[in-house]
């Protein structure tokens, strides 16, 4: 009698043992000729045994080894930090595994709608930040009790009326103008809460709204004009206060869009007690085209979902950093990556990584600098630790300038009359910013210098004491006559610097406390 034990369920990427019994010699199908073998099947797989006892008969015995998937894994959350930044990261994924009583809504219903055709919006009266029209629509599932509440933003950010999708009234409000996802103000985010209260279980299924950004925004009393459109937005979605579903970097539309978003696989969006889901949007990374006005447009706007029989808790996590959570808040100093391992209701395993990239950007302009009266300097920071976009592509990874003279070159090049202070603010493409300052001393070799010498037009003077308010000019010739003349200018910085115009060749003496330079 030949006879084969082991699993006959396994996990992917797990090992199975199998071991064979009847016989003296044995020969399995993979062939291997031991009694026990151990296989790593990726996909359902039976395995044969021939065995052969001492009196040369033979007998075969076959076994069914079925392959569980691993759990799907997604992590998200911005990635990109300036230093001492805070982010988080959350899981989003489901399992395809049949767990036993698990809770599923088969024919998912609308259980809230803001239909935003109430949209009163006029600055005079206050109503461009009064949100109490958008009132929902509730449907109570059979065996769950929807509330909601109504579509705003927080800290009287406001809002406009604008033609709907439908040719009714939709919402519009302004766009943010980072692009990076982690500058991003949530107090400015358009919210709404849906809270479920089943007597079973119940569950959130999706999300639809129509959104745009369009070339041209378009107020509901007329006013149209180019839009500084915002190229993408995000949703974030909390549970009881805790983050549980985040997608960045989606593209926003030019002309009317439908976005749906499905949460019917994701055992977060279920709940046995009552839960309340608020749901945030952000319209933010505008084309920066010369717009006066940054809008982004939303409508019609549906919450799905209902109730089921089955159990709501079907995946736990354990992160690197000790955490169980489905989203975990953290604050690297430096680049840093995050795993976590999810495990499924049937045991299997899945890994999955994150690296949250952290920017430390300095600016170094070296020590302060002592240089002769009439020296020029070239000034340029020393940059590290910058943020890196893209690796691939250097014009993503641009370095920006701002100097405190205006100047927004990487480098500038100066001759100060006298010590002064250089400051420059150098950005990132991860947004991330960095001061440095300088000072440039002068350095007096006599009580009074001319410079430059000889001069295409223009002559400084600079004194180590203030200037004698009668101090006189006169200019020679090169003969050493005195030339007099009309259209020279002098130009007054300072009681200790002041500058002479002219379009000749001269020779000048400066008379000043009774001496001639």
């Amino acid at each position: 009698m030949v006879s084969i034990s082991g699993e006959n369920k396994i996990c992917s990427s797990s090992t199975a043992s199998l071991t064979a019994t009847g016989g003296g010699s044995y020969l399995w199908s993979n062939g291997s000729t031991t009694a026990s073998i151990s296989v790593s099947p990726t996909a359902n797989t039976t395995y044969t045994v021939t065995v052969t006892n001492s009196n040369t008969c033979t007998n075969t015995a076959s076994h069914t080894i079925m392959v569980k998937p691993k759990p799907e894994v997604i992590l998200s959350g911005p990635d990109r930090l300036c230093s001492g930044d805070k982010t988080f990261i959350v899981v989003n994924g489901h399992s395809d595994n049949e767990c036993p009583g698990s809770c599923n809504v088969d024919q998912p219903e609308v259980l809230a709608y803001w239909d935003l055709e109430a949209c009163h919006s006029v600055m005079a009266l206050g109503t461009h930040m009064d949100y109490s029209e958008f009132v929902p629509v509730v449907n109570n599932y059979n065996c769950t009790q929807v509330t909601a509440g109504i579509v705003h933003r927080l800290n009287q950010n406001k809002h406009s009326c604008t033609p709907g999708f439908d040719g009714n009234v939709g919402m519009c409000i302004g766009a943010q103008i980072t692009c990076n996802p982690s500058k991003l103000d949530y107090t400015k985010a358009l919210r709404f809460e849906v809270t479920l209260t089943p007597s079973q279980n119940g569950q959130i299924t999706g999300l639809s709204f129509y959104e745009q950004s369009p070339l041209n925004f378009q107020f509901i009393d007329g006013i149209s004009a180019l839009n500084d459109f915002a190229t993408k937005y995000l949703i974030r979605i909390s549970k009881n206060g805790n983050v549980i579903y985040y997608v960045d970097e989606i593209a926003t539309n030019r002309t009317w869009g439908k976005e749906e978003f499905d949460f019917s696989n994701n055992p977060l969006f279920s709940s046995s007690s009552l839960s309340t889901y608020l749901f945030e949007l952000i319209p933010y990374c505008n084309i920066n085209n010369g717009g006066r006005e940054s809008i982004w447009d939303i409508d019609d706007i549906k919450v799905l979902g209902g109730c089921c029989a089955g159990d709501t808790e079907q995946m736990t996590y354990a992160w690197s950093n000790g955490q169980t959570g489905s989203s975990i808040m953290v604050t690297p100093s430096t680049t840093t990556s995050y795993s976590v391992t999810v495990t499924d209701c049937c045991g299997c395993s899945n890994i999955a990584q994150h690296t949250v990239r952290v920017s430390t950007i300095k600016a170094d302009l070296g020590p302060d600098r002592m240089i002769n009266l009439g020296q020029s300097l070239t000034l340029t920071p020393t940059i590290t630790g910058e943020g890196i976009c893209d690796p691939t592509d250097p014009s993503a990874n641009q370095i920006k300038y701002l100097w405190n003279i205006g100047e927004t070159t990487a480098s500038i090049v100066v001759t100060p009359t006298a010590s002064d202070f250089y400051r420059v603010t150098v950005t990132d493409c991860f947004e991330c910013v960095d001061t440095e300052s300088i000072t440039i001393h002068i350095n007096m070799t006599s009580p009074m210098t001319l410079f430059p010498n000889p001069s295409s037009g223009v002559i400084n003077i600079v004194s180590q004491t203030d200037l004698d308010p009668e101090t006189s000019l006169k200019l020679l010739a090169i003969n050493g006559m005195q030339v007099m003349i009309n259209d020279i200018e002098i130009i007054k910085h300072n009681a200790r610097n002041i500058s002479v115009i002219f379009r000749r060749i001269f020779l000048m003496v400066f008379i000043s406390w009774k001496e001639k330079w």
